[in-house]
């Protein structure tokens, strides 16, 4: 039988399900610990998918845990946002879309841990997408953002090789130098961006859609230098001491 974990005055009062009418009297300490416990992921939340962007249902049991549980949702998961290389057409679509919504910013300032995947050798779609993250904590230092983003490179290869061993795993040193280059132009060309030295003008939605979910860089310029800008020094990294091939 399904118990209800809500307080009586919230329950529908023509409801047939019964009430756990003691869960409100629990101390507050434990009960917050059943919301964290509902709420949190064992594993880091993908954000190319829509149904993650979704707060757990158990956040309307209480103003308590609507409000706890909000922000344990954002503060204690890990949130993902994958190779675009690894996307269906829609959930490419989809990312693009929401990284490019203003409004994504408030969203992204909850959270307490982002994992960006880029490619090696590196992909300018996997690029655009950690710069266009960039800008919603473009108001911030590096010092702080980082302690959010977390860059996650991943070996790729173009889809016409079929390994059959594995690819060789990202070295931490080698995942260190990537993520200083990208943080140096974080402080310096993207701050230029948010702060109007240059003019972003973002593909419509059709053209969103005829490009498969990809912003046309061609037509945002500053993007596009800032985007060739990191893929440069990441490139400069990856030949500097990599013998992968």
């Amino acid at each position: 039988m399904d118990v209800v974990l809500n307080h009586s005055k919230l329950a529908d009062k023509g409801s047939d399900q019964p009430k756990f009418t003691v869960f409100p009297q629990l101390p507050t300490e434990l009960q917050l610990l059943i919301c964290k416990n509902a709420v949190t992921r064992p594993e880091p939340i993908d954000l190319s998918k829509r149904i993650n962007h979704r707060l757990p249902d158990i956040i309307r049991i209480s103003k308590l845990f609507h409000t706890e549980g909000s922000r344990l949702y954002y503060g204690e998961n890990t949130f993902l946002i994958p190779l675009p290389s690894r996307l269906a057409r829609e959930e490419n679509i989809f990312l693009d879309h929401w990284l490019c919504d203003s409004s994504t910013s408030e969203t992204v300032a909850k959270m307490g841990r982002i994992n960006v995947q880029i490619s090696l050798p590196p992909d300018r779609a996997s690029l655009a997408n950690l710069l266009l993250l960039a800008v919603h904590f473009s108001k911030v230092s590096s010092i702080e953002a980082r302690k959010t983003v977390v860059l996650q490179p991943v070996i790729t290869l173009p889809r016409r090789h079929n390994l059959v061993v594995p690819l060789p795993a990202v070295t931490t040193e080698l995942q260190d130098q990537i993520s200083n280059a990208f943080w140096r132009i974080f402080d310096t060309s993207i701050h230029e961006l948010a702060t109007g030295t240059y003019k972003i003008v973002w593909a419509d939605e059709e053209e969103m859609e005829l490009n498969a979910g990809v912003p046309l860089l061609e037509r945002a310029v500053a993007l596009g230098r800032i985007c060739e800008e990191l893929w440069s020094a990441i490139m400069t990294v990856w030949n500097s001491g990599q013998n992968v091939r």
